[in-house]
């Protein structure tokens, strides 16, 4: 994370875009691939696309406790392959217990990224986007989601894969 920091501040330096999309990638859904296609086409012609990839722990608090179907690293992969991503990095939010200590670690990292990142990108509208619309704002970043019909989503797809198994 560290070295996406800098290079977020490389970017910004030069006058280019920093664009942040952070999410858990569970699975690899078509949704998702899309959802990355869609921001790394809107990135690339003034900047850079850095994609945060949720831990394991954030994921649970955020989900469910049987999530992510995937561990961390294969997350993280999937992401890397993506065509037109620029940067993959971990998220770590430590020292919470419940989905809302988590949601509001979050505020402490919009406010961290203030002035570095232009903009930070979700796939679609969940409940937790009032919240980040207002954390975001508070940070001077805008909070961009994809207008386009949800494809799949992770729980289901994962639900049929770990059927299988």
């Amino acid at each position: 994370m560290e070295e996406a920091v800098e290079r977020m501040r490389i970017v910004r330096n030069k006058g280019g875009r920093v664009s942040i999309a952070l999410g858990s990638y569970d699975v690899g859904t078509d949704g998702q691939k899309m959802a990355i296609s869609e921001f790394s086409w809107a990135t690339h012609s003034e900047g850079e696309l850095f994609i945060l990839v949720g831990g394991d722990k954030e994921v649970a608090a955020e989900r469910s406790i049987d999530r992510p179907y995937l561990p961390h690293g294969q997350r993280m992969e999937f992401v890397a392959q993506q065509p037109g991503v620029d940067w993959v990095a971990p998220i770590s939010l430590p020292g919470f217990r419940n989905k809302d200590e988590l949601i509001r670690n979050y505020g402490n990292f919009h406010h961290q990224l203030s002035g570095m990142a232009h903009c930070r990108l979700i796939g679609d509208k969940e409940d937790t986007y009032p919240i980040f619309l207002q954390q975001c704002n508070q940070a001077g970043i805008l909070l961009i989601h994809s207008e386009s019909p949800r494809k799949s989503r992770a729980t289901d797809v994962g639900r049929e894969l770990f059927k299988r198994i």
